[in-house]
């Protein structure tokens, strides 16, 4: 409970709880570690009472965007283990310091925070305060981070920055991030020296969303395609300065070159290696300690991982 309805209960004991505080919704609207976005709590809520099919439950539909529950849950509630899991990006932080490897962590936006109107949520980019803590977490602890939330609501009304039918990002934001990424890292691949490109459509995609749930939604997604330089597409390097590590947001597109790996490699001009893990941050630690052994001449490591993951725990 918020310290609001707790405050309520000491002063009428003699009163039901349910008079107390009348509802957990209203507990949640007055809890500072709640999104204020109350709407969105309340859509929330109505789907957790809804039994039947998963599809039902899990799969909202706001606009013509397939949403996951989960991922509105992560937007909204309390992260139980923010605390403990800001220990554990500082103590890989600092192993990586002492290696010489920098670390850059980048929290990759939901569909849910870029799109809240869309689910009738205010219109506001940072509808997560668990977002905004763990961030000031990061900078107490002096974690270099890139926060994408500002740019992807900026340009959200301009580019397709989410399939229709997935919960994973388009071309578009893997575009932006890799930008974003190449300038917060200061690695510009020189003019007129970037890998070619391909561009391709994919027809009837189904995202990850209308695929688990057996969904008949599909989507038309537009590609651009790294190349090599060869007349082949980019290919993963044996060795490189540079490690991406993550979760499935990694994975997306990666059998076309046009995920983030490959266009990281482009606009840095530098090989980029994408080591993907469903549990990329539930066992991030022992996993980036394989990759660095792995991987002796890395200089940068980018973890990459998305909102879900920080309301679980993580071994200490």
């Amino acid at each position: 409970m918020g310290k609001t309805c707790a405050n309520s209960f000491s002063l009428t004991l003699a009163l039901p709880l349910a008079f107390a505080c009348l509802s957990l919704s209203a507990c949640r609207s007055k809890d500072p570690i709640y999104s204020p976005n109350a709407e969105l709590i309340q859509v929330m809520d109505v789907q957790d009472k809804k039994s039947g099919p998963a599809s039902d439950k899990y799969v909202l539909r706001g606009g013509d965007h397939l949403f996951y529950l989960e991922d509105l849950r992560a937007a909204v509630i309390k992260w139980v283990h923010l605390d403990s899991n800001l220990r554990i990006v500082g103590g890989v932080s600092d192993r990586l310091k002492a290696k010489g490897i920098r670390l850059l962590v980048v929290p990759v936006p939901t569909k849910v925070e870029t799109y809240p109107e869309l689910l009738s949520g205010r219109n506001v980019f940072d509808v997560s305060p668990c977002k905004n803590l763990f961030l000031g977490g990061l900078d107490s602890l002096k974690v270099e981070y890139l926060d994408l939330r500002p740019e992807f609501f900026r340009v959200k009304n301009e580019k397709r920055l989410f399939p229709h039918t997935d919960t994973h990002w388009d071309e578009g934001a893997i575009l932006l991030a890799a930008r974003k990424i190449a300038d917060q890292l200061g690695l510009h691949a020189p003019s007129g020296e970037n890998l070619p490109v391909t561009d391709t459509t994919l027809m009837r995609f189904q995202g990850d969303m209308a695929a688990k749930f057996h969904l008949a939604e599909s989507d038309t997604v537009r590609l651009r395609m790294v190349g090599d330089g060869n007349g082949g597409r980019y290919a993963e390097p044996d060795s490189a300065g540079v490690l991406l590590f993550g979760d499935s947001f990694l994975n997306q597109y990666r059998k076309y070159a046009a995920h983030l790996g490959a266009q990281l490699a482009r606009e840095t001009g530098a090989p980029v290696k994408t080591i993907y893990s469903l549990t990329a941050f539930t066992q991030g630690p022992d996993k980036i300690n394989e990759v660095v052994t792995a991987f002796p001449q890395a200089k940068i490591l980018i973890w990459v991982f998305t909102s879900r993951a920080l309301m679980e725990s993580s071994p200490l």
